[in-house]
């Protein structure tokens, strides 16, 4: 089964889809209070913790997520902004 854990109950909860996740790889994108961009890509069936009703209440939190069998290479442009290649 696909879960993901809220840290606020500690219970599973079902990602739309169930089995849609099984056998892909988590991306969490959070924004650190300092500016930085965190991303983190999880893919060895570690529980996730995504926030209670899509709010983000903690610096822990992730502000945006995917999960995807392909491959994301992150990379920036000359302008600064940050593009996405799935491979």
């Amino acid at each position: 089964m696909a879960y993901a854990r809220s840290k606020e109950s500690l219970t599973p909860i079902l990602i739309a889809g169930g089995k849609n996740v099984l056998g892909k790889a988590f991306y969490g994108f959070r924004l650190e209070d300092d500016g930085t961009l965190t991303i983190n890509k999880i893919a060895d069936g570690t529980a996730v913790y995504l926030p209670e009703n899509g709010l983000t209440n903690r610096s822990s939190d992730y502000d945006q997520w995917v999960w995807t069998q392909n491959k994301l290479v992150f990379s920036f442009s000359a302008s600064g902004h940050l593009l996405m290649e799935v491979r």
